[in-house]
């Protein structure tokens, strides 16, 4: 469990986020922002996983357990199969997802120019990425 520097809650509330933080002892640090939060602004679950009740990282959170369910069904098909990870497709699989690392038929797989890093560190680079994959993304670049 990572030292918790903050003396209070840096999560935001009320109408006015900009100016009102919450002034509660913290009792966890969120794993998607970094943030300290209070019992009332975050939860701790298992495994030491300590989320903020910030609305992005509630979003990772939910994606976090369609991915993996999605990336289990995906791998499931190629590994019994043998063929593109999309349940119902029955092509040879022509490459590997960058993301979930399952292997997919051309038709379900796609190359595109993307942005990693934030700031003045952003690069853009080719990616090989199935569509759920590629959807997912707009969620994990919010901070």
């Amino acid at each position: 469990m990572p030292t918790i520097h903050a003396t209070t809650c840096e999560i935001k509330e009320g109408f006015l986020k900009k100016f009102s933080s919450c002034k509660q002892r913290p009792v966890g640090l969120c794993i998607y922002c970094g943030r300290a939060f209070c019992g009332d602004h975050g939860e701790l679950r298992d495994q030491g996983e300590e989320i903020c009740s910030r609305k992005n990282c509630i979003a990772k959170r939910d994606d976090l357990v369609t991915h993996l369910e999605y990336r289990a069904l995906v791998v499931a098909q190629n590994q019994q199969t043998g063929t593109c990870g999309i349940p119902g497709c029955s092509h040879k699989p022509d490459g590997q997802c960058a993301r979930c690392r399952a292997y997919f038929c051309l038709g379900h797989l796609d190359t595109r120019e993307e942005t990693v890093g934030t700031g003045y560190q952003q690069i853009r680079q080719m990616a090989t990425m199935c569509a759920h994959c590629w959807d997912r993304r707009p969620i994990w670049t919010r901070t």
